[in-house]
C-alpha cells in the first residue's frame, strides 16, 4: 500500500498478492481497481436550530399527547440531547439522527413511557410524540421547560446543558 497525502484528503493505492504471485492492481499505473480517494471536512460549524413546533407558549392539545419537531441543518448532524423541568421521574434523554434508529438502541425505553420517535433524514427532523402518560406528567405540572443540544459528528454543538442557554 502506498499512500499520498495533500489537499485535505488521501488517496491510497493498494496491490494485493497471494502466494502464487497473482496480484490484484498496480503501482505503475495505478488502476481505478486499486485507488481509494477520500477527502476531509473540516467541519467547525455548529448546527443550526432551523424550527421548533410548536413554538414556546400556549399549546392547545388536539390529542391525548403532545407532539413535538424539532428542524435542524448540519451536513454531519448526529444526535439531539433533551432535559426538561419536570420534577416527575421521567428520564431525559437523547434522539439520533438516523431514520432507521432514532432511539439509538434504546425504544424500549421510549416504549415503556408510550413515546414515539421518529426522524425523517431529508428534513433533518425528529417528531417526538410524547404519549399520552408523560404528557398528563406535563400537566399535572402546569407546563413543561425542554432544554436541548444538537451535536453534529465533529463534536460542534448548539446549546449546552450547562448553563442551559
Amino acid at each position: 500500500t502506498d499512500l499520498f497525502i495533500a489537499n485535505g484528503g488521501i488517496t491510497l493505492y493498494t496491490v494485493l498478492k497471494d502466494c502464487a504471485g497473482n496480484e490484484l492492481g498496480s503501482m505503475s499505473p495505478t488502476t481505478p481497481d486499486n485507488t481509494f480517494a477520500y477527502s476531509f471536512d473540516n467541519d467547525t460549524d455548529a448546527p443550526v436550530l432551523e424550527a421548533v413546533t410548536p413554538e414556546t407558549g400556549a399549546v392547545c392539545l388536539l390529542g391525548n399527547s403532545f407532539v413535538w419537531m424539532v428542524d435542524a441543518s448540519d451536513t454531519n448532524l448526529y444526535s439531539l440531547e433533551i432535559d426538561h423541568s419536570l420534577e416527575a421521574t421521567v428520564p431525559e434523554f437523547t434522539v439520533y439522527a438516523s431514520a432507521s434508529d432514532p432511539y439509538g438502541g434504546n425504544e424500549a425505553d421510549f416504549a415503556a413511557l408510550g413515546a414515539t420517535v421518529t426522524y425523517d433524514d431529508t428534513l433533518q427532523q425528529w417528531t417526538i410524540d410524547f404519549g399520552e402518560t408523560v404528557t398528563d406528567l406535563f400537566i399535572a405540572n402546569g407546563g413543561i421547560t425542554l432544554y436541548t443540544v444538537l451535536k453534529d459528528c465533529a463534536g460542534n454543538e448548539l446549546g449546552s446543558m450547562s448553563p442551559t442557554t
